[in-house]
């Protein structure tokens, strides 16, 4: 499917360059990404009244909510390099000693499974929210060999998949990370995974797409596609209602933007682009990939009671990444996190 997608998007444009799914800038050195201090997991423990805890095996805490989630990690069993000059974090060898993040050695979600169930407790809430960089990244791969090989018009997907670096396959690592937690002892009332955003409302894609309304089509199509698969792939292991709709949950924030404070007219464009940051008033998304504080304050509102019931531990990528505080988050400085 990422690959059709990627033919359609070379088909339709033929000077696509790699700077239309890059965002302009640093690459991220922290997080939070956004344009303050609380992702929607701090909502969430605020919520409850639970201390929240980055990653840590010297100090855990298991009355504590506990944050897994890394900035840059895809859903696999391996580790990124976001410190790379690819246009995508590429897979790495690396060790990851005590819990220290460096953005040259990031877990991805399987690999935060495996790290927490070492030493985790196994009464915690479990949710996973996984899956933006699998999808851009995918992308970014298949464009940049096609790009570099050129006529793509010519080539056939044989051809393409002997190029292409290895692509992460996110439905197979879902389930792996699920039967993961099963695997630890986990019940199955206490693992939950989010569905995906529709990516043809991502400033970064519509960029992407220049617009185009067969390429944004396309991205809609693919997105409903993986949203019902996703679905599919977690109800063969766990009850129906242990997917957390997170892709219904964004589409009532942008179906009805003035009703939640947002601006129709802003509602799909990035602050960081239109220089509005770190204000970000009306804004959805703080950069072309990443919510807004005030749209991650509305998400945590449609968490359901039952993930709430206990400490979570959240697994992720930067969408739940809080980061080590103040010290390593964006506060003013925009371009702190522009991956």
């Amino acid at each position: 499917l990422v690959t059709a997608l990627t033919y359609t998007l070379l088909f339709s444009q033929k000077n696509l360059a790699l700077s239309n799914v890059v965002e302009s800038g640093a690459r991220h050195t922290c997080a939070p990404i956004t344009n303050g201090w609380e992702t929607w997991a701090n909502f969430v423990s605020n919520n409850q009244s639970h201390c929240l805890q980055k990653y840590d095996p010297k100090a855990y805490n298991p009355e504590c909510n506990t944050i897994m989630a890394f900035a840059s990690a895809e859903s696999g069993d391996n580790y990124v390099n976001d410190r790379s000059n690819a246009s995508y974090a590429p897979y790495v060898n690396c060790s990851f000693p005590h819990g220290n993040s460096t953005w040259d050695c990031v877990p991805s979600a399987i690999v935060q499974a495996k790290l927490f169930n070492a030493y985790g407790a196994v009464n915690n809430n479990r949710v996973l929210l996984i899956g933006g960089n699998d999808f851009f990244n995918n992308i970014e791969k298949i464009i940049s060999i096609l790009s570099r090989l050129g006529h793509p018009d010519k080539m056939t997907l044989e051809d393409v998949k002997k190029h292409v670096p290895p692509l992460s396959h996110l439905l197979d690592n879902i389930k792996k990370w699920v039967s993961l937690q099963l695997s630890a002892g986990v019940p199955k009332n206490q693992i939950f995974v989010s569905t995906l955003l529709d990516f043809s409302k991502v400033p970064a894609t519509i960029k992407l797409a220049k617009g185009s309304k067969l390429v944004l089509g396309a991205i809609q199509a693919l997105s409903f596609v993986l949203n019902h698969a996703i679905i599919g792939s977690v109800k063969s292991l766990l009850p129906e209602q242990q997917v957390l709709a997170f892709h219904k949950w964004v589409s009532e924030i942008l179906s009805h933007s003035e009703q939640y404070g947002f601006k129709a007219n802003l509602k799909t464009k990035s602050c960081v682009d239109d220089r509005a940051a770190p204000d970000c008033s009306g804004y959805v998304f703080f950069n072309s990939k990443h919510p807004t504080v005030a749209a991650h304050k509305i998400l945590s509102a449609f968490v359901p009671e039952e993930v709430k019931s206990k400490p979570i531990v959240f697994f992720g990528d930067s969408l739940t990444d809080t980061g080590s505080g103040r010290s390593e988050s964006l506060g003013n400085n925009i371009w702190c996190g522009v991956r």
